[in-house]
């Protein structure tokens, strides 16, 4: 959900450090150079197994058995520096991916078709598909021909958004930050949406629309806007009511577009332009598949808001004891983890 070592809003935005730990998150400050990544002998196939970091679940498992039915999909890990892909389903918890400290998935999406990644192994993000037997590298499979990404997400039919920034590995030829998107995991990717300064945290909503952070100037830290491009290619501001608006909430069968922004503040902008302020210290995570209720989290706790009672958040129960959680995706079928 935004920038990792390559722009200036952190990936792990939606984090804004639930325990506590406030330090880098929805606060970078100047664009960082890409780097190069750095590609180990043992990761030279598609089928690298990732090294094993195991990690306390997200939720404590009382939690967990009441959020209700369907997959949930989210980054979690001690800090927002180490985070992994976890999903809970029907009580259980089972992490996806092992990443080590400092080199975690900065951003995640899934849908049916899979889950897609933004993975700062190789210290850069980088794009891939996770699968039963590790991250399978866009665009080929193959870390040698990694393709560079920030805040990877995907749409319920499989279309998959990301930034990149100017010469990322793989786009060396543009000067601009890209919002591109591409229609499966094996495609190739086009570029919908250019910009001298920095973009971030992409999220599809209803009728194929897209939303989208831009900072206006690459100076300006303490104000950004907030983008909706139509299905036809149309792109206009939103009012948000937010000065900085830092992350985004949002869905296929969502009612409302959820823009966040530190200290913990959120605000639901409905179809007609209508904005419903979220209680202050909680923050949004995802709509469920019907988009009836929002998950939203607090330093220590998890809970459910739903538009038609904006000043009341229904506490689910604890984060579990020194754990992190990030974006999140809810579905009510299963996401591929297959090899493509």
């Amino acid at each position: 959900m935004g920038f990792s070592r390559t722009g200036r809003i952190p990936a792990l935005l939606s984090v804004l450090a639930l325990a506590g730990a406030v330090t880098a998150t929805g606060c970078a400050r100047g664009l960082l150079p890409v780097s190069e990544p750095r590609i180990p002998p043992a990761a030279s196939r598609a089928g690298h197994r990732d090294a094993t970091v195991s990690h306390s679940p997200p939720v404590v498992h009382a939690v967990a058995r009441k959020l209700g039915m369907g997959f949930i999909y989210l980054t979690a890990g001690p800090d927002q520096g180490n985070q992994n892909v976890w999903v809970i389903h029907h009580g259980s918890e089972r992490q996806l991916t092992f990443r080590s400290k400092k080199n975690g998935v900065t951003s995640a999406g899934a849908a049916a078709a899979g889950i897609v990644v933004s993975d700062d192994q190789f210290n850069a993000d980088d794009l891939g598909k996770v699968t039963v037997r590790g991250i399978w590298w866009l665009p080929t499979g193959r870390p040698a021909r990694l393709h560079q990404g920030s805040s990877a997400t995907i749409s319920a039919s499989g279309q998959i958004a990301f930034i990149a920034v100017p010469d990322a590995v793989g786009y060396r030829d543009s000067k601009n930050f890209e919002l591109r998107i591409q229609d499966s995991f094996t495609s190739k990717s086009r570029v919908i949406y250019a910009s001298p300064t920095p973009l971030s945290d992409p999220v599809f909503g209803p009728r194929h629309q897209i939303a989208f952070i831009r900072q206006p100037k690459a100076s300006d830290y303490a104000s950004t806007t907030v983008m909706l491009r139509s299905a036809d290619g149309h792109v206009h501001s939103v009012r948000t009511g937010l000065a900085n608006a830092q992350s985004l909430v949002w869905s296929a069968n969502a009612p409302d577009l959820v823009v966040a922004t530190w200290p913990l503040k959120a605000v639901a902008i409905g179809r007609n332009g209508s904005r419903i302020r979220l209680p202050d210290g909680w923050f949004p995570m995802c709509w469920n598949p019907l988009g009836s209720r929002l998950l939203v989290a607090s330093e220590t706790k998890i809970g459910f808001w739903k538009p038609g009672r904006p000043a009341t958040v229904r506490v689910i129960g604890p984060l579990s004891p020194g754990m992190v959680v990030g974006t999140a995706t809810w579905l009510k079928h299963r996401a591929s983890l297959s090899v493509p």
